[in-house]
């Protein structure tokens, strides 16, 4: 508890942290709710039969294909390299001030005029940078995670289709592939997370100060995400549901949507906003600690 009384004392300290990511939570919602994108993403479970396992497959089966065509393997990797690079810079320009305020905030320091655009002037380049390697990191551990769950996807369909006699198989790979997106996932997320707080403490190492103040904790560290993973997940479910419930009248889905979208909003502003505090602050315990002394709980 001691993690998380410091993240919200921290939040108190700086209402900033909610407001700003509230705007940013704002406009976010307004343009994912006018994205067909979304609509599309939302849809591809429907590919092949429906299935998500059928999802799984169509998505490797895609990646396959553009990369036995040279051309458009090609045109992928030049629009991939132009995407990665804005992405970076974007998420340099918008958080670099915010994690400077959190970072402060957390440290204790006293509230000072300028603080935002300070961060900006000194870490836009290094969040830029870790961006980078956070957003490829995450690229190919998703890509890993696809194909390692290939065998998993196939012999399920099958047991799923009526065969009986691959239950035992089934069950032993699909338990093997779980565990080991589990521990792909825990090291992924704890590593990746503390680079950030990393490159606003530190003006260089970034990458292995992260990883050996994450080592401190580790296993903590993951537990505390999966909590956190799980309670973003059931809130989103129950929260989704406000809109898949409001077809009967055009006034009842309005109001219901409108109802969904402020929630919605609300939820990702004090959850994101608290959960990059909670971030932070387990870093600064973490950088400082000391056996005898510092106990995390």
């Amino acid at each position: 508890m001691k993690v998380l009384g410091k993240a919200v004392q921290s939040i108190i300290r700086r209402p900033f942290i909610l407001v700003y990511f509230g705007f940013i939570a704002l406009v976010y919602s307004i343009i994912d709710s006018r994205n067909p994108l979304t609509a599309l993403l939302m849809g591809f479970n429907r590919l092949g039969k429906g299935d998500f396992l059928d999802m799984i497959i169509y998505s490797i089966q895609i990646l396959l294909n553009i990369m036995m065509n040279p051309g458009t393997a090609l045109k992928a990797l030049i629009g991939f390299i132009l995407i990665l690079l804005f992405a970076s810079i974007l998420i340099g320009l918008i958080f670099s001030g915010y994690f400077n305020v959190i970072n402060n905030a957390v440290g204790k320091k006293e509230k000072y005029k300028g603080e935002f655009l300070e961060g900006i002037k000194k870490f836009f380049l290094r969040i830029s940078f870790v961006s980078l390697r956070a957003v490829l990191v995450s690229i190919i551990v998703l890509i890993v995670t696809l194909v390692a769950s290939v065998p998993a996807v196939i012999i399920t369909k099958s047991w799923l289709s009526g065969r009986a006699d691959l239950t035992v198989v089934a069950a032993f790979v699909d338990v093997i592939t779980i565990g080991v997106i589990f521990l792909i996932f825990m090291f992924y997320s704890t590593y990746i997370s503390f680079w950030f707080p990393a490159s606003v403490n530190n003006s260089r190492r970034w990458f292995l100060t992260g990883k050996e103040n994450a080592d401190k904790f580790f296993w903590k560290i993951s537990v505390r995400y999966i909590v956190f993973i799980v309670v973003f997940m059931v809130c989103h479910f129950f929260l989704a549901k406000i809109n898949v419930n409001s077809a009967d009248a055009d006034f009842a889905m309005n109001i219901k949507k409108f109802a969904g979208f402020i929630a919605n909003w609300v939820f990702n502003t004090l959850f994101f906003g608290f959960f990059i505090t909670y971030v932070f602050s387990v870093y600064k315990i973490a950088e400082s600690y000391v056996p005898q002394d510092v106990e995390y709980e």
